[in-house]
């Protein structure tokens, strides 16, 4: 498959130009992820703070690293000297890579680190297949055991993995993945088992079943303050259950580093007051954030130390007000009446990945990866039932065309 170096469309065109739904806002390509001027002694008279996940009892910091397109080595180090515990990570993250890295940073410092990764499983993996995987992720690592291990991305649709639609609640209760995890927690090569899920399909089925059904110590679910009721609930009841929670993808999208008026959402402000929402909810033991330098591990640590508060508040009200009209909450209404089967979230993720990460390799490969029918190439000549159910009037129709003239690369 060739690689995209480099396409400028989306930045045009009518996804990202129509500043009239943004009232005074308009897109502009930045494509640069915060960066926050200080030094590293900022933020140095607060300490973190932590919460017990769950049944486990594993005392975890309220804020955790993820490695997706990690920090270095030696930012996640200094983020364990900071008290920032919980560092997440997993096998598809750079083939690998990023669990490698982990691995030597908390070299030395292993009883500092709970260390969180995750398994690509499907309704057929077999226990052997399983029991490799784990084994895998252990010599990546170069660690005799994991904190926490996931069944990753529940109610996703990836055929690259063998995801298909139809088998999500399958995969979920397949009998042989969870024998080799319990065998594996029996053995301590791990202390916990979750299940992580973006939404999608019968989300809210999947978690309950996690929660009803005793397997899973945890569950990692996306959840912002751009209106997720039903994490909310979904949350409340693993409390109730003694089920830990670890909520991501907390900073509403990226899109804030293309509204012209309102970059500083990407400041030290926004970012601590998207974690001072979610830490606001006394159900959610931890968030996930980036933190690619010292200065914003700094940063996050000292949103801990704050109560979320009116101006908090105004910031995010103000932000999701602009991107509301594009941000898709995957509640999956779409595809429900979408005729001919095409993955409407997921693609509207790959293309947030291709212009607002600038991950743009990753979402073309990613694209590409989907089966034929799931692709956008159908939305073109469509009358698009789905925008007609879209509870937030997301325009699908004209972001999947644009997705799919972007990130379909012909070999």
């Amino acid at each position: 498959m060739k690689s995209q170096k480099n396409n400028s469309k989306v930045t045009r065109r009518n996804f990202l130009k129509k500043s009239s739904l943004f009232g005074t806002f308009a897109f502009v390509n930045t494509g640069n992820y915060f960066r926050f001027k200080g030094n590293k002694t900022a933020g140095k008279d607060v300490e973190m703070k932590y919460r017990i996940l769950g049944r486990t009892g594993i005392k975890i910091s309220e804020i955790g690293l993820g490695t997706w397109e990690a920090p270095n080595a030696n930012v996640l180090s200094y983020a364990l000297d900071r008290g920032i515990n919980y560092i997440d990570t997993a096998p598809e993250y750079k083939n690998g890579e990023e669990e490698r890295m982990v691995g030597k940073a908390v070299k030395g410092k292993r009883d500092k680190a709970v260390i969180a990764s995750k398994i690509f499983t499907t309704h057929t993996s077999t226990k052997k297949e399983t029991i490799r995987f784990i084994e895998d992720i252990l010599k990546r690592m170069q660690t005799d055991y994991i904190d926490i291990l996931m069944i990753y991305q529940i109610g996703s649709i990836i055929p690259k993995h063998g995801l298909i639609k139809g088998k999500e609640m399958t995969r979920l209760k397949n009998e042989n993945v969870i024998e080799a995890l319990k065998q594996a927690k029996k053995e301590g090569k791990i202390r916990a088992i979750g299940m992580t899920s973006h939404g999608g399909g019968d989300f809210a089925g999947y978690v309950n079943y996690a929660i009803d059904s005793g397997h899973f110590d945890m569950i990692m679910l996306k959840y912002n303050f751009m209106a997720f009721p039903e994490e909310k609930e979904l949350f409340k009841k693993a409390k109730q259950n003694n089920v830990g929670s670890i909520a991501f993808k907390i900073a509403g999208g990226a899109y804030d580093q293309k509204i012209k008026g309102y970059e500083k959402s990407r400041t030290p402000e926004f970012r601590r007051a998207a974690i001072k929402f979610v830490l606001s909810n006394p159900n959610i033991t931890n968030c996930i954030m980036r933190m690619p330098t010292f200065e914003e591990v700094d940063n996050c640590i000292t949103a801990v130390n704050e109560r979320f508060g009116y101006l908090d508040k105004r910031t995010l009200e103000k932000y999701a007000s602009a991107v509301k009209p594009y941000y898709c909450r995957w509640c999956s209404t779409c595809t429900q009446v979408c005729p001919y089967g095409t993955a409407v979230p997921t693609i509207q993720r790959y293309l947030m990945y291709y212009t607002n990460f600038q991950h743009r390799d990753e979402a073309v490969e990613k694209y590409f990866d989907l089966l034929p029918e799931q692709r956008a190439d159908n939305c073109i000549n469509c009358s698009a039932p789905c925008e007609n159910k879209c509870p937030n009037k997301i325009p699908i129709k004209e972001i999947l065309t644009e997705a799919h003239r972007t990130l379909y690369i012909r070999t």
